[in-house]
Parts: structure tokens; C-alpha cells; sequence
């Protein structure tokens, strides 16, 4: 997944979220394909270790381990719910 931070700073370690997508930044590359630690406000680089491909311009936040898992869960549950006809 590509992205462009706009606030603060993403590490490799973090917890992130993604739509439905959800990991920990196991590594990151910038344009040039250099290997990045930190990506600051405005730089374009390519994450590495989410669990699925979220979809083309989610917003992505960097939240704790447990908390990442559980609301790609609940996002999961209602996109499922939205396709069958249900509404919450």
C-alpha cells in the first residue's frame, strides 16, 4: 500500500488501520526504493505488513495492536451487513 502522511509521523513498528485493512508496519520504502524508518508529513512511501489491500483513498490512522484488530472487525461486520441488505 502506498500513502502520504498528512499529521505526524508513521515509524515502522506502528499499529496501523485501513478501512477493513489492518497490521503492523513492518517496513517501508519511499519513491526512490530506499528503505525508510520514518515517514514524515507529506512523504510518499510504500508500507508494508497490512492484512488485506485496503481500498483506493482510505484514510489511515495509527492506532494500538488491540484496538486495530477489533474496529477492522466491526468494519468488516457492517460492510457485510451493508451487502446482504441490513442496516445498523
Amino acid at each position: 500500500m502506498y500513502c502520504i502522511g498528512t499529521k505526524g509521523s508513521l515509524r515502522v513498528g506502528d499499529n496501523i488501520i485501513a478501512g477493513v485493512a489492518y497490521g503492523k508496519v513492518r517496513a517501508m520504502t519511499n519513491e526512490r526504493g530506499e528503505k525508510v524508518k520514518v515517514a514524515r508529513p507529506s512523504m510518499p512511501v510504500e508500507v508494508l505488513g497490512l492484512s488485506d489491500v485496503p481500498q483506493a483513498g482510505e484514510i489511515m490512522n495509527a492506532v494500538d495492536d488491540n484496538e486495530a484488530r477489533v474496529i477492522a472487525e466491526k468494519r468488516v461486520e457492517k460492510q457485510r451487513l451493508a451487502e446482504n441488505g441490513y442496516e445498523s
